[in-house]
């Protein structure tokens, strides 16, 4: 009898082993680029909670500096989704690829921002005429900083614009490199923080609101439209578990992005988190920004704007939402 209940529990424990290599086995293995930043909240949030297994998935996620990384990271092919915001598509739809499409948004945010050194004259923002201004062509950056520019009256024309990827903001303001930087969080708290007294911060949601979007290949997703299905489930879920658990939320992103979690939950309303598709807002939006970029880069002047409506794909959205 006692080698009976011995052979039981044996089978049982390969039964779940099987079990398990099999459910390990049908999960789709799939790459996921994205940002550890606070916009980004809703993927991390989905990948440490393990919503993405849940849906069968076997998601790895790569982190990069920069929306417009993450979008040549799909282009390559190196990646199934990526998160990305609405200026990288802006500026992508003038080189005559269609082969992306934005299934969702994420976040609007109006975390972006201008830091700024005291010691370089600057207290209020016309003071930054004539000063060495840092940004990261192509990114929120670079359309805050412009947008920025214009509402107190001025252009990029007005300043000495130093083109500096995201990672090496920090290094060129603080070496007194440049006199200002417009990025976003964290890189605006570090450097500020590490500046001390001597920091100056500039936000204005009225110049810009930025929204961050899932983004995919479109051959890709109709060949997989029920991989899609699943992403965009987990990150739903990843949605109502950051409504619903604010705080454990918050904690999480903290710890994943290394960010201080009095400066998470200080900046989480500028983030504004949640899995959406308003095609008409984004389409304004990077059709304002398309028009902008013709208009002030010599390099798009002889161009038409884009048709961004191309880009932009709500069938994902409308079928998990019915």
């Amino acid at each position: 009898m006692k080698y009976v209940k011995l052979l039981i529990i044996m089978s049982l424990i390969l039964l779940g082993i099987g079990c398990s290599t099999e459910k390990k086995q049908n999960q789709k293995d799939i790459t996921f680029s994205t940002g550890k930043n606070m916009w980004c909240g809703l993927g991390i949030i989905a990948h440490e909670k393990g919503f993405f297994t849940e849906e069968g998935l076997n998601v790895k996620t790569d982190y990069l500096a920069a929306g417009k990384y993450n979008l040549d990271a799909l282009v390559s092919k190196s990646a199934e989704f990526a998160t990305i915001v609405e200026v990288n598509l802006a500026y992508f739809g003038y080189t005559g690829n269609t082969s992306v499409q934005t299934i969702a948004s994420l976040v609007n945010s109006t975390s972006s921002g201008i830091v700024a050194l005291r010691s370089s004259g600057i207290e209020k923002p016309e003071d930054i005429k004539g000063k060495r201004l840092a940004l990261s062509p192509g990114t929120t950056s670079d359309m805050f900083a412009n947008r920025f520019l214009e509402k107190y009256g001025m252009s990029a024309d007005n300043v000495e614009i130093r083109q500096i990827q995201p990672a090496a903001m920090e290094g060129a303001i603080l070496s007194k490199g440049v006199d200002a930087a417009s990025t976003w969080d964290p890189h605006i708290y570090s450097i500020s923080t590490k500046l001390g007294e001597d920091a100056i911060v500039f936000r204005d949601p009225e110049a810009y609101t930025g929204y961050l979007n899932l983004a995919v290949r479109k051959d890709w997703a109709l060949e997989n439209k029920e991989t899609v299905l699943a992403f965009l489930r987990a990150l739903q879920k990843a949605d109502k578990f950051a409504k619903e658990n604010v705080e454990e939320a918050q904690i999480i992103v903290s710890r994943v992005i290394d960010l201080d979690l009095d400066v998470v939950k200080s900046t989480w309303a500028d983030h504004n988190l949640g899995v959406t598709f308003d095609k008409q807002v984004l389409l304004n939006a990077m059709t304002s920004e398309g028009k902008w970029i013709q208009a002030t880069n010599d390099d798009f002047k002889d161009k038409e704007v884009p048709d961004y409506s191309r880009f932009l794909e709500s069938s994902y959205f409308m079928k998990v939402n019915k």
